[in-house]
């Protein structure tokens, strides 16, 4: 059953990033302390800062255990797949939308088209590119006969280019097939992808499966920063909560593959056509209409760099910022002092206080602050060391997390300033407002 735009299940109240003003200042007095013990004589703040920073330990713990229990816990494509006991295996529909993409989109499409699947078309959207987006599409759909493109289809009122170019590939999807695969233009595919994703989602009878890909970092700014983001997906992932209607939605947008009756019914990018971030936006409305999410870890089987470079980080990260903060203050705020408590001051107080007991004698309280800061450095660069399970980061750089800390921060502080200037956001040249509904990571 197909649906015209913007009909269909519509997409629930979510819960969106909020924060308590008692939770903030105690956020910031803990940044306080820490910031203050160096330069006052009250050993009472000293001892504050000890406390934030023990409890800061704490939830260092805390994200590194669920980490590994959540990978350990989530189905995996790096295991031979079984063909989940389907004979012939159902139909797939590849669905790639495109924005000038030129410098990585035929590698990747390469890699779609290669996959070892009977059953399997591709369609690519080539929406308003104006590099060589689609000379690039046309050749390929002439190498390659399964392989579909539709250019610059329009675009109607309230929705974005992204979304309406997913839902209109899912209107031209072979009717006969089960599955829609939604993915980017950047992704890049082992041959053998599509059919453990099918299998899993079949196995276990899933009407949406996302997979955690690979994050094939390509600078040292991006190995600093985007591994603890891309961890926070893992993290959130608890297998036992992911269709509880409590729980955060969990949706990567180069790996969604959606059953098309699903999709349909519940409206799919029609649900959302002018909101991001769109495939956590689909995750939750397939949930809500009642089916069955999963998650999957991919491992390298899928790679993709989301970002070329710190510019483009940057401006990314900022409106992504914006975006899931619903343009709050005080949620960045929130999200500015965690980041200096988490990263940033641990290390740089711990040393001060390394320093002042070699200079000036014992102290306890000097003493404390050094083995608490110890602590809390310690614990997070363990933390961070598993990271490079799901992100490319050099070895060694999960100890340089206070430089991470530092750029993340000043990210944040530069969205908060955006959010009170209301400046607006743009995408690839297109406008982008913030959502009060927009939902948390």
């Amino acid at each position: 059953m197909e649906k015209s735009p913007g009909s269909g299940f519509t997409v629930p109240q979510l819960r969106v990033s909020k924060v308590r003003p008692a939770a903030l200042l105690m956020h910031w007095l803990a940044v306080a302390s820490l910031l203050l013990a160096p330069a006052v004589s009250q050993s009472w703040i000293r001892w504050l800062a000890v406390g934030a920073l023990l409890v800061q330990g704490l939830g260092n713990l805390g994200i590194r255990t669920l980490f590994r229990r959540n990978m350990a816990a989530l189905p995996r494509l790096d295991t031979p797949p079984d063909n989940g006991g389907l004979a012939p295996r159902p139909g797939v529909t590849f669905i790639i939308p495109a924005r000038d993409e030129e410098e990585c989109i035929e590698q990747a499409a390469r890699s779609m088209l290669m996959q070892d699947y009977e059953r399997v078309e591709f369609i690519a959207i080539n929406d308003g590119s104006s590099d060589n987006t689609p000379g690039i599409l046309d050749t390929l759909a002439r190498e390659f006969p399964k392989l579909r493109v539709i250019h610059d289809p329009p675009v109607a009122p309230g929705w974005r280019g992204k979304a309406n170019a997913i839902w209109t590939g899912a209107q031209h999807a072979n009717p006969d097939h089960e599955w829609l695969f939604l993915t980017d233009a950047d992704a890049v595919f082992e041959p053998d992808v599509l059919h453990a994703a099918v299998a899993i989602a079949s196995r276990n009878k899933l009407d949406l499966l996302t997979g955690i890909v690979y994050l094939q970092n390509g600078s040292i700014w991006e190995e600093l920063v985007m591994p603890a983001k891309w961890s926070g997906i893992v993290v959130s992932a608890n297998p036992a909560r992911l269709n509880d209607p409590a729980s955060a939605p969990v949706g990567v947008g180069p790996f969604m593959l959606v059953r098309r009756s699903a999709y349909l019914d519940s409206g799919g990018h029609a649900a959302f056509p002018g909101r991001e971030p769109e495939d956590t936006l689909l995750a939750a409305v397939i949930k809500a209409w009642g089916g069955k999410v999963g998650v999957a870890v991919v491992d390298r089987k899928v790679r993709v760099r989301i970002y070329n470079g710190y510019h483009a980080m940057r401006d990314a990260f900022v409106r992504k910022a914006r975006i899931v903060a619903g343009d709050n203050s005080l949620v960045l705020q929130m999200r500015t002092a965690y980041t200096l408590l988490q990263e940033v001051l641990p290390m740089p107080v711990a040393v001060f206080a390394a320093v002042t007991l070699a200079s000036s004698g014992w102290n306890a309280s000097w003493a404390a602050i050094l083995l608490a800061g110890a602590w809390a450095y310690g614990t997070y660069s363990i933390a961070a060391k598993e990271f490079r399970r799901v992100a490319r980061m050099r070895r060694g750089l999960e100890w340089c997390h206070p430089v991470a800390g530092c750029i993340r921060a000043r990210f944040m502080i530069e969205a908060w300033w955006q959010c009170l200037r209301r400046s607006p956001m743009h995408w690839r040249g297109r406008p982008v407002s913030v959502d009060a509904n927009t939902p948390e990571p």
